[in-house]
């Protein structure tokens, strides 16, 4: 259970995988490695609806999901 959590974590912690990358490849690698697995773990583990978090200026729902994974959580 949260795989895709911990793998994002992971991917945190470990800057060097993010060395020496043009700018271009280190956005790709870092919503790979980060962006995607959390989007991931809201839909499976919590089964949340994210197709709408990413739109420009929707901070309200961002901060609305943060909520409820932590209600979840706790």
């Amino acid at each position: 259970m949260y795989g895709n959590y911990s793998s994002a974590i992971r991917a945190c912690l470990d800057q060097s995988r993010f060395l020496d990358m043009e700018e271009d490849e280190f956005r790709q690698a870092l919503y790979s490695s980060i962006v995607v697995p959390l989007e991931e773990e809201l839909k499976t583990a919590f089964k949340m609806d994210v197709s709408h978090v990413w739109e420009c200026g929707n901070l309200g729902s961002v901060q609305a999901i943060a909520g409820q994974m932590a209600a979840c959580v706790l």
